[in-house]
């Protein structure tokens, strides 16, 4: 294709590192088949065009990967690392995404190993390793389930390493990243984004939150509990199962206009342990009522105006679109 065979000067224009070194790199195939460890080529695991998204959401936040400029064959990444990125593919044909380190580009991700391990860093990253930890598992998203899969897991100390907490990256071919976990347990799945021009849209799961009112006036001698409805439509055409370690099914945040948290149910929610299963076959809508008691988490009554966002606070399964509204609450009055 025409993007890896831009001249030199091209190359060299939009201010990023020199491609000098940068070499095209078939690896040799290290599993005993070859079918799903090199099936793809590494820009089909990992696209770099300009413009490509990948918005990620965990239970604690969201972590949006953004291909801010390409040049046919370097890609300045962002939103991957602690710090803006730069990461290219030698050639059309290449299994491996480099890495600039600041002096010269490094194997980054080498898709065509699948039990060799690699050092994907440099100083001030020490004892730095990844290694192909899973073909072809299952990765269940927000915004889809990808079967077509590639696990890197990474390794690095050093206060200063770029990698972060990053310790494991989940990459769906023609689709890109779909998974990132952090050394804290946090797992971030794909909710949304774009590649290639092609909008990432969700798995067929809609969601709403309805609140027994848009506002709230605080009691004079207890505070007010909002009731919520937290209500998930299946509108694909497969059944959907989610796991939980406890009866609460779902969680809701009290958050400001500016977006600080300063509440969530759970921290009020009396939950049996054990483990409970929720299904919602094709076709099929669940609604979950939840109360939320307006004090923050220091037990203060709320009064202002905020947003409630509710989702499902399951351990496992495909994970679940939230869904966010506004309310107000009032300060009693005689």
């Amino acid at each position: 294709m025409l993007r890896w065979l831009l001249p030199l000067v091209v190359l060299l224009s939009c201010g990023g590192p020199d491609v000098k070194g940068l070499t095209p790199d078939l690896e040799v195939d290290d599993s005993d088949n070859n079918s799903a460890a090199t099936q793809f080529p590494a820009h089909r695991w990992f696209p770099l065009s300009e413009g490509n998204t990948w918005k990620l959401e965990s239970k604690l936040g969201t972590r949006t990967v953004r291909v801010v400029s390409f040049d046919g064959t370097r890609a300045l990444v962002s939103g991957l690392m602690t710090q803006d990125t730069w990461l290219a593919e030698a050639s059309e044909a290449s299994q491996a995404v480099h890495r600039w380190d600041g002096q010269t580009w490094l194997p980054f991700i080498r898709f065509g190993l699948t039990r060799t391990a690699w050092s994907p860093m440099t100083a001030p990253c020490v004892n730095a390793a990844a290694f192909r930890s899973a073909t072809g598992l299952a990765i269940d998203t927000p915004a889809g389930s990808f079967s077509q899969t590639a696990t890197i897991a990474l390794f690095a100390d050093g206060a200063e390493c770029p990698l972060g907490d990053l310790v494991e990256l989940g990459f769906a071919a023609d689709v890109g990243l779909v998974s990132l976990k952090t050394a804290r347990g946090d797992v971030f799945l794909l909710t949304g984004g774009s590649v290639e021009g092609r909008a990432i849209t969700g798995s067929g799961l809609v969601s709403t939150l309805e609140l027994d009112s848009a506002k709230y006036t605080q009691g004079a001698t207890a505070a007010t509990v909002a009731h919520a409805i937290f209500s998930l439509s299946n509108t694909g055409t497969a059944d959907r199962t989610w796991k939980f370690s406890t009866s609460c099914l779902v969680d809701v945040e009290i958050a400001t206009l500016s977006g600080k948290i300063v509440k969530r149910a759970s921290q009020d929610q009396r939950c049996t342990p054990g483990g409970i299963d929720l299904t919602i076959a094709a076709g099929a809508v669940r609604e979950l009522p939840v109360d939320v008691p307006l004090v923050d988490a220091d037990g203060l009554q709320l009064i202002g105006d905020f947003t409630a966002t509710a989702r499902l606070s399951s351990i496992r399964g495909i994970g679940s679109p939230a869904a966010t509204v506004p309310f107000s609450v009032d300060v009693y009055s005689p």
